[in-house]
């Protein structure tokens, strides 16, 4: 009987019972080479029967024993004067592959060809196999080449030199051996296909897949489930490369098309199936119909694997469902199946985007007591952690432990390194990062030098910063958009608003249009020095470049106002505002208050207080816990207390009471000092009494105010 080109011996259950007792007797014997000559010499001599107990211990991995067999088979047949065929060869062969031995393959090749025992066309395609494993694709061209000398190649031979093709991931080559089978007159069927597709998918040509699977189409070839598999890893795969939200949204369409249409043709979806599946909704974060897919993985009683919920914990963890997350890793291990570090490394990132560190250290040290070792992932992940702990000495010391381990940092570990000195606003171990990174050979990007440009803004390091643009440029790296605005953050920062206006220059000179967030950073360094000119002139600058005021540019001007002493022009700014129809936010109104309050207009601050209840029942619709805060009470009392409208002073701290605004130090003065100034002692003490049961510590202005209370009285 012949299958694939292999010639099958139909063996009897007794003579297959007979294989697996001369197994055992030579697995015990394989210390001896005079037991294992005995073994065999109590067999019956039959190429058949020896060829499939050579396979049998293949299996076992017993090479040395294969070739033992292999040999005493040549010695016999040359004693009883038997010509061997190509069975027994081919079994050696084929033992071989299995163990990934391609040397030996083709050294049992050769050995036939001296035997004068003629390689047929299952001893050349299981060479040719072997040679998969083999690191020089070459190697598979010269078989080929020897094998058409003597053999026609059939199409198990082509698909199988395309599979070591896409094994080591040589498009080229798999280009010339389609030519070839051009040249043979061999037709492409569903295996050919498939290799290819996933040939092109290693390759990275993505389009090239979706056109074979057309070509298929076209010519009726009707796909499998490895086709289908292929081609839903191509969705998944280009996902991770692409930018582009609408190809991204067609190219998830996609890969439910082929999913649907491989149930639809009466193909039985597999793990590989459901994995690549659950791979494209990652990358779409498609969180809701991941957790669809591992109910119908249960249902179809598809037996999960670590890449399943591997890939589900990472979705959940990129759409920040911690809870679900952890589901999976409790049901993984529930059903026993063991994580990998892929596993361990999306568990740290779950940890990571819900802020739960103290999981993810213990995450961390679970995977190195399972005997798993972290890698350039894992100990990136655990300093990015360290970010967002504010916590820089430890992500320093997860750094020097990974150098102890000998595990190279790439650029995402110093990425997250930077981030940590950027968060913790520790500039000269960002600068330390930036020369281990030169030293280390990495090859620095635009983000980087940003992150050092910022962290030396936030120390007040604006001479370095500068600095570092400069180094920026030497390095033959354009300075782009959000490295000038982090460069015009580092002027604010040092209140140097001449420099600010100075990057803008340098944006125009490296052709680098600015963005609503560099006008927004320069209106706030406009505000830090209190430089209202200048703040109007940026606002006209943003208009100039076809941007529309927003909010925070709105609250920023009026800030702005409010330093400079020009209350009422806070308030044109604020009519301005609603006539944009720009929603005003709680920070819009403290503000306001404090202008009205620099004013002594404590109608207008009134007004706003009253504009700003109105807006605030709107806000607390959209954002439960947001009230006027206790500053901008304080604004609208101080302005009452400037206008002498001490009534009104006394019903808006009712009001704050009511509303559930605890009264802070300054609002407790304001009120001694207009119950000083109407000598209502006894009030005063009331009021000092509330102060203590508030826990609100007398400050000596406090102080000063009881005095003149009591001289009053007095």
């Amino acid at each position: 009987m012949k299958q694939n080109g292999l010639r099958m011996s139909t063996q009897t259950p007794r003579q297959h019972h007979n294989i697996k007792s001369y197994v055992d007797k030579l697995l015990s014997s394989e210390q001896s080479s005079d037991k294992v000559k005995k073994v065999l010499s109590s067999m019956m001599w039959d190429e058949k029967l020896v060829s499939r107990l050579i396979v049998e211990i293949g299996r076992k991995h017993k090479k040395m024993m294969v070739a033992d067999v292999l040999r005493w088979m040549r010695e016999e047949s040359e004693r009883r004067k038997i010509k061997l065929s190509s069975l027994p060869f081919n079994a050696c062969i084929r033992a071989l592959e299995r163990m990934g031995d391609w040397r030996e393959a083709v050294a049992i090749l050769n050995i036939m060809e001296k035997d004068g025992v003629e390689p047929d066309i299952v001893s050349y395609n299981t060479v040719l196999s072997a040679l998969r494993h083999s690191p020089d694709i070459q190697n598979v061209f010269v078989m080929l080449k020897r094998m058409r000398e003597k053999v026609s190649p059939d199409i198990v031979s082509f698909n199988t030199a395309l599979a070591a093709c896409q094994r080591q991931c040589d498009w080229e080559s798999g280009v010339a051996i389609l030519e070839m089978m051009s040249e043979d007159q061999i037709e492409r069927d569903v295996f050919t296909f498939s290799t290819l597709i996933s040939l092109c998918d290693r390759c990275g040509k993505y389009d090239e897949a979706f056109a074979l699977k057309e070509e298929m189409d076209a010519k009726n070839v009707s796909p499998n489930i490895y086709t289908f598999n292929a081609l839903i890893a191509v969705c998944k795969n280009s996902l991770a490369t692409s930018l582009m939200s609408r190809k991204r949204q067609n190219t998830l369409t996609i890969a439910q098309i082929l999913f649907a249409e491989a149930k639809a043709a009466g193909l039985r979806p597999d793990i590989v199936t459901y994995n690549s599946l659950l791979g494209v909704y990652m990358e779409m974060g498609k969180w809701k119909e991941s957790y669809d897919i591992l109910f119908e993985i249960e249902d179809q009683h598809v037996i999960t694997d670590v890449i399943t919920y591997s890939t589900l914990i990472s979705t959940f963890a990129k759409t920040r469902k911690y809870s679900l997350a952890i589901e999976m890793y409790e049901k993984m291990m529930e059903r026993q199946v063991m994580p990998n570090v892929i596993t361990y490394n999306s568990l740290i990132f779950a940890c990571l985007r819900a802020n739960n560190f103290s999981q993810a250290f213990a995450f961390f040290d679970d995977m190195q007591a399972q005997g798993i070792s972290p890698n350039v992932v894992t100990y990136s992940t655990m300093i990015a952690s360290c970010r967002s702990k504010d916590n820089w000495v430890t992500a320093f010391d997860l750094f020097l432990e990974m150098i102890r381990k000998e595990i190279p940092p790439d650029p995402m570990t110093f990425s997250a390194l930077l981030s940590v000195c950027q968060h913790s606003k520790q500039w000269e171990q960002a600068m330390d990062v930036l020369e281990w990174m030169q030293d280390a050979g990495i090859q620095l990007n635009i983000r980087m030098y940003s992150a050092v440009v910022h962290v030396c803004g936030q120390a007040g390091r604006l001479d370095d910063a500068f600095r570092i643009l400069d180094e920026c440029k030497r390095d033959g790296i354009k300075p782009n958009v959000i490295m000038f605005t982090a460069l015009i953050h580092a002027c604010k920062v040092a209140r140097d608003l001449d420099r600010a206006f100075r990057v803008l220059e340098l944006m125009k000179e490296d052709h680098v249009t600015p963005n609503l967030v560099t006008f927004n950073v320069l209106l706030g360094t406009c505000e830090v020095v209190g430089n209202s000119t200048c703040a109007f002139q940026v606002v006209g600058l943003l208009q100039e470049y076809g941007f529309r005021a927003n909010l925070q540019t709105f609250n920023t001007l009026i800030k702005t106002c409010v330093r400079s002493h020009e209350w009422q022009k806070a308030f044109e700014v604020y009519s301005q505002m609603q006539l944009q129809r720009i929603r005003p936010s709680l920070s819009t109104f403290n503000a306001l208050s404090m202008a009205a309050e620099e004013g002594g207009d404590w109608r207008r601050a009134i007004d706003v207080m009253v504009d700003m209840r109105i807006k605030t029942e709107k806000i607390l619709i959209r954002m439960a816990g947001h009230t006027p805060s206790v500053q901008a009470y304080n604004s609208l009392i101080s302005a009452c207390v400037k206008s002498s409208n001490y009534q009104k002073a006394f019903d808006v701290y009712k009001g704050m009471k009511t509303s559930g605004v605890r009264a802070n130090i300054v609002t407790y003065n304001l009120i001694i000092s207009i119950l000083s100034g109407q000598r209502k002692l006894s009030e005063v003490l009331k009021v000092i009494n509330e102060m203590k049961q508030e826990e609100v510590t007398p400050d000596s202005e406090t102080i000063a105010l009881m005095i003149d209370a009591v001289q009053a009285q007095s």
